[in-house]
């Protein structure tokens, strides 16, 4: 498969640490270079707030895109309900993510 303008997209693994990216074949996905530096601020500071590794925040993310198709540039606002769903019910985002990925794929 080839990748459209490479120039444009960086291979980026869903798990990010820290600022570091690496591959895995399992959990490729394409961001726009533009994206990388927001998207890996983004799940560091979901990984603090959901009380998650920088590796489970940037997966679940990158699942929740996938299965809702929402754009990687709008993950922060997810996040931001997601965390304000944790901290207003007893449900914590360890356990809202799951849920969301449940009825999601029963969506589709």
């Amino acid at each position: 498969m080839a990748l459209p303008s490479v120039e444009r997209y960086v291979r980026c693994e869903c798990h990010v640490e820290a600022a570091s990216t690496r591959e895995n074949e399992s959990s490729v996905t394409l961001v726009a270079s533009k994206d990388l530096i927001g998207l890996t601020e983004s799940v560091a500071k979901m990984s603090t707030a959901f009380d998650m590794t920088t590796s489970e925040a940037g997966d679940a993310m990158a699942k929740l895109s996938n299965v809702f198709q929402i754009p990687i540039t709008d993950l922060t606002q997810l996040g931001d309900v997601i965390n304000h769903l944790s901290n207003n019910t007893v449900a914590k985002a360890k356990e809202i993510i799951p849920a969301l990925n449940r009825a999601g794929g029963s969506v589709k």
